[in-house]
């Protein structure tokens, strides 16, 4: 083989090898958009339960000091 034909064959294998690599990041990125999809619609359930136990308990200390002055 000529020294031609030698760096093609090698720039064919690197380019080969670079696709390869993109290929992986391409579905790496994608995987983690969708994790950081995921993440955000638990974080966002995750509040709504934090708001939903925070008016329960706000209801609970109304009931509670209502209860206490009747018993007063």
């Amino acid at each position: 083989m000529n020294t031609a034909t030698l760096s093609f064959q090698k720039e064919k294998a690197f380019n080969k090898e670079m696709k390869r690599k993109l290929e992986e990041l391409k579905a790496t990125t994608s995987s983690l958009r969708t994790q950081k999809t995921d993440l955000k619609t638990k974080i966002k359930g995750l509040e709504a339960t934090a708001t939903t136990q925070k008016n329960r308990e706000k209801e609970l200390e109304a009931a509670l000091a209502e209860k206490n002055s009747r018993v007063s």
